[in-house]
């Protein structure tokens, strides 16, 4: 008997301490005031690219690609709060390194980025990028089948 207790016990442990995913921590915050979320789903992507692929140029066509390779993007930014909501939210963010791999960490002129991905092999599942800092939380996560060339196409886009 003292063995299934502390078998439960174990098994209780390691349910207790599994990470929360992103789309948890969303809805941990989504409706509350200064909350907005965006979320677009597969068959909005497909309608962009249906609308895109006549475009001929080298980066439309790169994203044209790019989006037929993606499942889900969401888009999360919250504003107006207090430096309590802050603390809370980045303890909250920074637990989902439980569950993502970390791949940056950056802090500069007051704000603070984080980049977390789910990958399988050569394949990036899920991307997710936190930005925040005083003023302003901006999250998004990106879900598809993403390969590493891929990012590259992000920071061309992030420098638009």
């Amino acid at each position: 008997m003292k063995k299934l207790l502390t078998t439960f016990f174990v098994l209780f442990l390691a349910l207790t301490v599994k990470g929360q995913t992103y789309q948890e921590l969303i809805e941990q915050y989504k409706g509350k005031p200064g909350v907005e979320c965006t979320d677009i789903g597969k068959d909005m992507l497909a309608l962009v690219v249906a609308a895109t692929a006549n475009n001929t140029d080298g980066d439309s066509k790169e994203m044209v690609s790019l989006l037929k390779r993606l499942d889900h993007l969401t888009i999360m930014s919250i504003s107006d709060f207090d430096d309590a909501f802050l603390q809370e939210f980045i303890k909250k963010a920074k637990a989902l390194e439980k569950t993502y791999e970390k791949m940056i960490e950056q802090q500069e002129d007051g704000e603070n980025t984080l980049f977390l991905a789910q990958r399988d092999d050569n394949t990036v599942k899920a991307l997710i990028a936190i930005v925040y800092g005083p003023k302003e939380i901006e999250m998004v996560a990106i879900e598809g089948n993403l390969q590493p060339s891929d990012l590259e196409l992000f920071n061309k886009i992030g420098n638009m």
